[in-house]
């Protein structure tokens, strides 16, 4: 895995897919594999609640991964926009976890 942070709007997305085109690797949002294990969908203020148990969702979703792929990009962040708005990081534990 390699995975590629940045604050919204920074073209994560858009860098993922030039890469995806261009060598064929997967891409992945964390924000979209969270969502689709949760079955819902995150608010487009960015606020976002239960940041830690988010992480374990996608740990779940990452694992899926591993199982039928070697190489693949995760886009995603180091810090989110909590419930009220206040600047959280991601735990040290989860990018352990996440061995990109």
């Amino acid at each position: 895995m390699i995975f590629i942070s940045g604050v919204h709007g920074v073209g994560k997305s858009y860098f993922c897919e030039e890469v995806k085109r261009r060598l064929g690797l997967n891409a992945y949002s964390a924000s979209m594999l969270i969502s689709e294990l949760k079955k819902e969908r995150f608010e487009k203020n960015k606020l976002i609640r239960d940041i830690d148990d988010n992480q374990d969702y996608l740990l779940s979703a990452i694992k899926r991964i591993r199982g039928s792929e070697k190489f693949y990009l995760l886009d995603g962040h180091f810090c989110l926009l909590n419930a009220q708005g206040q600047v959280q990081r991601i735990h040290l534990q989860t990018f352990l976890d996440l061995k990109p």
